[in-house]
């Protein structure tokens, strides 16, 4: 059977990457990393809530680390895993399948179903069942935050603001097409993505990631943990120099000192959350967009 994931990304043959001493690219990404980390409204909030998204994050780098080392099987045990705790990791399983490595998306379907089928046991079939039932009330809602970094909540604000109807708080009155956009979005962009099979693994799974954080049910701002820690990914996709504008734009718009500033705009528009994410937007769009060569 022939893979066609696997091998880790060519190195650069930008003129830049030429006579690079080991070990610029690894500590380069370190502090962009570390920077991110110090400076983010998202870690921050993170750390102070102690949201599970922390320990996710680790398990999905993780997984993507065995896989880049080509330990398939152990590569999708652990993202199963990480989906066992939070949903969104198992969109990233469609990266296995671009790959079409079948040993990595069969170890992450039974570890996940093992691990479904332990917690209907222990907790029962009923409590899934309710949990479903709040998830799909979610999902119908356009809930109203300064820390959701959601396009259908922008859109939710911007259609009341600009026909003068008031909205309610949570989002209760979300209009069908502000409800059916993002869904949309989601899966065009999950099938650009498993037809982008050009794409290096890091930049593949930052796209991706960005993409399920921003258009899934929810969009809290800790849920981008995992694409700030992939932005060294950029250096793969673009030139150094824009490669470095992006990361400083970021680090400056998902900063905590930012995000106090704008949350005393939150007319017509929530400010705090509307700039993340426009950033996260474009920043998607300029990763899938394919590349004049």
């Amino acid at each position: 059977m022939t893979m066609h994931s696997s091998s880790p990304p060519a190195r650069p043959t930008r003129p830049e990457a030429q006579g690079r001493r080991p070990g610029t690219g690894v500590s380069r990404g370190l502090a962009v990393v570390l920077g991110l980390l110090a400076t983010s409204a998202a870690s921050l909030n993170a750390v102070i809530q102690n949201q599970a998204q922390i320990t996710v994050t680790f398990l999905v780098l993780l997984a993507f680390f065995a896989y880049s080392r080509r330990f398939w099987i152990i590569a999708g045990v652990i993202l199963g895993l990480a989906a066992a705790l939070k949903l969104s990791p198992a969109f990233l399983g469609l990266l296995f399948l671009r790959d079409r490595n079948w040993r990595a998306i069969g170890a992450m379907a039974l570890t996940g179903g093992a691990l479904l089928l332990l917690s209907v046991l222990l907790a029962g079939l009923e409590a899934h069942r309710v949990w479903l039932a709040r998830l799909d009330v979610l999902d119908r809602m356009s809930i109203l935050s300064m820390i959701n970094y959601s396009p259908e909540m922008l859109l939710y604000q911007l259609q009341h603001w600009l026909t003068g109807a008031p909205g309610k708080g949570m989002g209760y009155d979300s209009p069908l097409w502000v409800q059916l956009l993002p869904k949309a979005l989601l899966l065009f962009g999950l099938f650009v993505i498993g037809l982008r099979r050009n794409l290096p693994m890091p930049v593949a799974l930052l796209a991706l990631s960005t993409l399920v954080a921003l258009l899934g049910p929810l969009s809290w701002m800790h849920y981008f943990l995992l694409p700030m820690m992939l932005f060294p990914a950029l250096f793969l996709r673009f030139e150094a120099q824009r490669a470095w504008a992006l990361i400083a734009l970021g680090g400056v718009i998902l900063s905590f000192p930012l995000y106090v500033k704008l949350r005393g705009f939150q007319q017509p528009l929530l400010m705090s959350a509307l700039v993340p994410t426009l950033y996260f937007c474009a920043l998607t769009v300029a990763l899938l967009i394919p590349r004049k060569t």
